[in-house]
């Protein structure tokens, strides 16, 4: 069996994960400026197709070296799913936020599924147990959301994230901030599911992204972690495609 490569290359970090067919042998990430051994580590593996999802431009010097050497399947609009997407604009849906949903499918069939992808923005996606996504919503995320409050008043500070352990409100300016950002978006989340389980039983709250395991240990609600769905989704949307070729 062969190994397959994929890539997904945020704005600041490229992560990458190593396939023998659906089981993730090897994952790794590397950070803006580390171009340099990302390219070292592609020639020491030994895989024989990739693809690859991008929010960065066309343009962009590191993209074009990856296709130029690499030649690798470029997720895009054309792509074959292996779920549908019921949604007005699907053109206007980030790669990212596509392949975690195609993710999400293959590691928890036949559940209805909530996904949160923590990231910059706070996403919440539905996506049935037949594989159709029916449709999101979009928040800012956690260091937005204190970037906000601090640049658009006078005096509150730029706070950062740090561990508030079972505090619900702050007593000083700085873990008010802290907590009101963190407790928001898990109060968000959790508003969600209650509205939506009504509707959907079998329904599960699989969450990924930078910000998910700091929001995870805060919950009180089951969460299900799921640090890779981006890179399982693209090797899924790999294998959707070959089948139809």
């Amino acid at each position: 069996m062969s190994l397959t490569l994929a890539i997904d290359i945020g704005n600041t970090r490229v992560k990458c994960g190593l396939f023998l067919g659906k089981n993730l042998e090897e994952f790794r990430v590397f950070e803006r400026g580390e171009e340099g051994l990302f390219f070292n580590w592609i020639t020491e593996i030994k895989y024989e197709k990739s693809i690859l999802a991008t929010v960065r431009k066309n343009t962009d010097p590191f993209l074009l070296k990856i296709q130029s050497l690499m030649q690798p399947v470029r997720f895009d609009g054309l792509s074959k799913l292996p779920i549908h997407l019921s949604y007005q604009t699907p053109e206007t849906l980030g790669q990212d936020r596509i392949a975690a949903l195609c993710g999400a499918y293959f590691l928890h069939p036949e559940n209805n599924i909530l996904l949160v992808n923590a990231g910059s923005c706070v996403t919440i996606d539905l996506l049935e147990a037949n594989g159709t996504f029916l449709g999101g919503n979009i928040a800012p995320g956690m260091k937005m959301r204190w970037k906000a409050m601090h640049e658009f008043t006078g005096r509150l500070p730029l706070v950062e994230f740090a561990e508030v352990g079972d505090q619900v409100l702050g007593n000083d300016t700085t873990s008010a901030l802290r907590l009101g950002v963190i407790k928001g978006i898990l109060h968000e989340i959790r508003g969600y599911f209650t509205e939506l389980h009504s509707k959907y039983s079998f329904l599960k709250c699989v969450m990924t992204g930078g910000d998910a395991p700091q929001l995870i240990r805060h919950s009180k609600m089951e969460i299900i972690e799921e640090p890779y769905l981006v890179l399982h989704g693209l090797n899924q949307i790999l294998i959707a495609n070959e089948k139809t070729t």
